[in-house]
């Protein structure tokens, strides 16, 4: 009869039945090697009740078994029982070890639990303050600008200035050309009118040397206003930068969480979906930092070409003195 069509317990008592005759004491392990079948307590089970069936066997007197094969088998009984029993307390004592290991495993599995949440509410606290950092950051972002905008204006009218100076000066000179030329063909008696309008055209050129001196002290106070721009922008881009160093600690520490949570997904699903969305708040502070350092680095281009400006408005002072 093949084995796959008879029940485990049949087929223990028949592998059981095999043993003996072969003088092989039946176990649960040698069984459950041959048969391949059944779990640890359902063979021990069945192997209990083959001992029991064969002891009442050899208790009842039988005129066809010789007394010494009687008492041979006795002894294998008495024996076998005592490995049944010794199998059984070991059975159990693996059953009550894997109990143990189970309610360890469940207490281990609640204190990471524990530990996740305590986790997931730090990390929403550092995005609370994340988030008050950036809004601080913008703040100070726009007054800057409002500050730059004025320095701009103000350095567009001390140009408009500076050029009006310039076409002053300009056709000063050319006026003084034209009455030295006038005056060289006149008359010896014109020498003195010469002289005090001569006089006349010093005077004006030295207010305007007057007014090129004022231009140059106020390109200077524009000069430094932009110095004293330009190194709070630098320190803007030093706190940018220590912001960034801060976010990338801070998505080092989303990546351990993010592994401890994998092993719990199943379990925790709402957990990770709030670590997902503070992922994603997290990836859109990180866009607006990388924005506001585009940003500042506009700005600084834009310093220097002001300065280049300036440095080309200051450059004909040479020619009016």
């Amino acid at each position: 009869m093949d084995s796959n069509s008879i029940d485990t317990r049949t087929l223990v008592r028949q592998t059981a039945d095999q043993l003996l005759a072969e003088g092989i004491k039946p176990t649960v392990a040698n069984v459950r090697e041959r048969t391949q079948r059944g779990s640890a307590g359902t063979i021990n089970e069945a192997l209990k009740s083959w001992w029991q069936e064969l002891s009442e066997k050899i208790r009842q007197p039988s005129s066809d078994i010789p007394e010494a094969i009687q008492i041979a088998t006795q002894k294998i009984w008495q024996s076998a029982t005592q490995l049944a029993k010794e199998q059984l307390e070991e059975f159990r004592q693996q059953a009550q070890q894997q109990i143990d290991h189970a309610i360890e495993k469940m207490q281990q599995a609640q204190t990471a639990q524990e530990q996740l949440q305590k986790d997931q509410q730090q990390l929403l606290e550092t995005n609370a303050a994340l988030q008050q950092a950036n809004q601080a950051l913008q703040k100070q972002l726009e007054s800057e600008e409002s500050q730059h905008q004025l320095a701009m204006k103000n350095w567009a009218q001390s140009r408009e200035k500076n050029t009006e100076l310039q076409n002053s000066l300009q056709h000063a000179r050319e006026e003084s050309a034209e009455k030295q030329k006038e005056l060289q063909q006149k008359h010896q008696k014109e020498i003195a009118q010469r002289e005090t309008e001569q006089n006349a055209l010093l005077e004006k050129n030295h207010q305007l040397i007057l007014k090129s001196a004022l231009l140059e002290e106020k390109k200077q106070q524009n000069q430094q206003k932009l110095d004293e721009m330009q190194q709070r922008f630098e320190l803007q881009l030093s706190q940018q930068n220590n912001l960034l160093q801060h976010s990338q600690k801070l998505q080092e520490s989303l990546s351990l969480s993010e592994a401890r949570l994998d092993s719990e997904r199943q379990q925790r699903q709402d957990l990770h979906t709030q670590q997902q969305k503070s992922q994603s708040t997290y990836d859109a502070l990180l866009l607006q930092f990388e924005q506001q350092s585009t940003q500042l680095n506009a700005k600084t281009a834009e310093n220097r070409f002001l300065q280049n400006l300036l440095d080309h408005v200051s450059s004909p002072k040479s020619g009016v003195s």
